[in-house]
């Protein structure tokens, strides 16, 4: 049995070989190659973006169910709110109401905007709670709760 013969010409060539596409691609004259590396580089980029977008477009779905399921657990009148909507609204039917509601919600910390007349029929006044993917579910549970119980105090008075 006779021996392999040595690699050292393979080798040889492979080596010229990658120095003279290191050559040709600093020469410009291989740009299309760079172009193809910067083209995979933003194609990653833009699918890491894509995964994270998908993420907080995820967390704001719970979010805004969250939300949706215990304003109709603590009987909030919400009208046909759909639970995927980052827009939710609690009917109080009236426009000073929902001024006063506000107002004291705000005193602790949540912002939520009154909608009335013209906006909405007068029988229909609201306000608008604006659910974010950045909201915690403890905020969300604090906003519904101090919600609920900011309008039952206002009704009774």
């Amino acid at each position: 049995m006779s021996e392999s013969p040595p690699l050292r010409p393979q080798r040889a060539l492979w080596a010229a070989l990658v120095c003279l596409v290191l050559l040709l691609m600093g020469s410009g004259a291989v740009k299309g190659w760079r172009d193809l590396e910067a083209a995979r580089a933003r194609e990653q980029e833009l699918a890491t973006r894509v995964a994270a977008a998908e993420e907080r477009i995820a967390l704001l779905r719970e979010r805004t169910r969250q939300f949706h399921t215990l304003a109709q657990e603590r009987g909030l009148d919400i009208g046909s709110a759909h639970p995927d909507s980052a827009v939710m609204p609690v009917i109080t039917g009236d426009g000073l109401l929902a001024v006063r509601l506000s107002r004291a919600l705000l005193g602790e910390g949540i912002l939520a905007l009154p909608i009335g007349f013209p906006a909405v029929p007068e029988n229909k006044a609201r306000l608008r709670f604006f659910i974010s993917s950045t909201h915690t579910e403890d905020q969300i549970r604090r906003t519904v709760e101090a919600t609920a119980r900011h309008l039952a105090q206002l009704t009774r008075s």
